[in-house]
């Protein structure tokens, strides 16, 4: 059955934020803050701003329908976590395509012939401007070029079927937010290839 979103018309109203004021300017802190006017209200309000760049994500998936995965410590979890290899957009990148390439290369040692957008959300918008771009990589061919680990960056590599994939998402095991999104964002896009093909 298909899922139907229906939107109430609403008034257009827009908000402003104002010139934003950095307060702290560490590696993983980047904080702002701006006067910000709310749609309806008289007078803005302080608020604050998470100024973390943009990021790539990349869904390699391989011929024999796995995908890859990395496993990692992170320190915010207090534990290893399961995700699609991810990075930061560089001020040398080109484009997000540009970095997905070479996210994909550095972490799991692939290149691909077909790479493709196939969605783009916030993080968190109520503070954050940051963009995730969620890539899926096809095509995959390994390397000689070793997995670049850096200090905070520890990488396995793991290859899962795409069932046990979303079994992982829904179970829990899969629990970083951008990963379990790009999964629904995969699980989408198959679905709708699927449905093209048919029609064809």
């Amino acid at each position: 059955m298909a899922c139907i979103l229906i939107i109430p018309r609403m008034k257009k109203q827009r908000g402003h934020v104002g010139k934003l004021k950095m307060i702290l300017r560490e590696r993983f802190a980047p904080i702002a803050k701006a006067d910000v006017l709310f749609p309806g209200q008289a007078a803005p309000v302080p608020w604050w701003f998470f100024l973390e760049p943009d990021v790539v994500l990349i869904i390699p998936l391989m011929q024999s329908g796995r995908c890859i995965i990395n496993k990692q410590w992170k320190p915010g979890a207090k534990d290893f976590v399961y995700e699609f290899p991810t990075g930061y957009l560089e001020k040398t990148d080109q484009s997000p395509l540009y970095a997905a390439r070479r996210e994909l290369k550095e972490e799991t040692g692939y290149v691909a012939t077909h790479i493709k957008k196939i969605a783009e959300f916030f993080v968190s918008p109520t503070n954050q401007p940051t963009r995730v771009y969620v890539f899926l990589a096809t095509g995959l061919r390994l390397t000689n070029q070793k997995i670049i680990h850096k200090g905070d960056e520890q990488i396995e590599n793991i290859e899962i079927p795409l069932r046990e994939l979303y079994s992982a998402v829904c179970s829990g095991k899969i629990n970083t937010m951008a990963t379990a999104a790009a999964a629904c964002a995969l699980s989408c896009h198959v679905q709708v290839s699927r449905n093209k093909r048919r029609k064809a």
